[in-house]
């Protein structure tokens, strides 16, 4: 079952109720050709990405809905920890951004276990845990001295878990706004509130 979905920025806290156990797995091995990508565990276990199906060994586990894998992206990773897989498949999402379409692969089932903006898995904030995450595309306002507020979710992944990152979002929101704001949403539950443009900083 998909546990949180984040096809946009502003679906926020509510959906972060998943357990993953991560670190990158600096053993994992990934073959790429086209429409195809083939990743060997420390365990020796393959895992297989062909024609929108995931592969366990030989046996097809999971298939999506529709092949929208960019299958020569670097994004896509394979990342284990405690005996458990992690796949992040980078997804054509057109027009909005790209996203992860995210996978738990133990015993050799396949979950679809969430979803989330694309981006790369790095320690962004130096706290020595990966974070993934962002926000997607919002439309331009028609004033020049306005816009709307352009809210983004960002995770980390600490003690084998996926943690919603609140303090990276609040600081990633503050640097693009100017301001946070924990419910962006308008009076009609729309996305997102119009807020004035934040001033330019004057450079030295």
């Amino acid at each position: 079952m998909i546990s949180f979905i984040l096809q946009k920025c502003y679906v926020r806290r509510a959906l972060l109720q998943i357990i993953l156990s991560m670190a990158i797995c600096s053993n994992c091995l990934a073959q790429s050709g086209k429409g195809k990508l083939v990743y060997k565990t420390s365990k020796s276990q393959e895992v297989a990405v062909y024609k929108g199906s995931i592969f366990v060994g030989k046996e097809m586990r999971y298939t999506l809905r529709e092949d929208v894998v960019l299958y020569d992206s670097k994004k896509t990773k394979l990342i284990e920890n405690s005996g458990s897989s992690f796949l992040f498949l980078e997804i054509d999402d057109s027009p909005n951004k790209n996203k992860f379409y995210i996978f738990k692969i133990s015993n050799g089932k396949v979950d679809s276990i969430g979803m989330s903006i694309s981006s790369d898995i790095r320690d962004v904030d130096g706290d020595g845990n990966l974070e993934f995450g962002g926000c997607d595309w919002t439309e331009v306002h028609p004033s020049k001295d306005s816009m709307y507020y352009i809210p983004s979710d960002y995770f980390e992944l600490k003690n084998g878990k996926i943690i919603y990152d609140s303090s990276l979002t609040k600081k990633i929101d503050i640097q693009v706004n100017g301001l946070y704001l924990p419910n962006p949403a308008d009076a009609n539950g729309n996305c997102c509130r119009v807020i004035p443009k934040p001033a330019k900083k004057k450079r030295n």
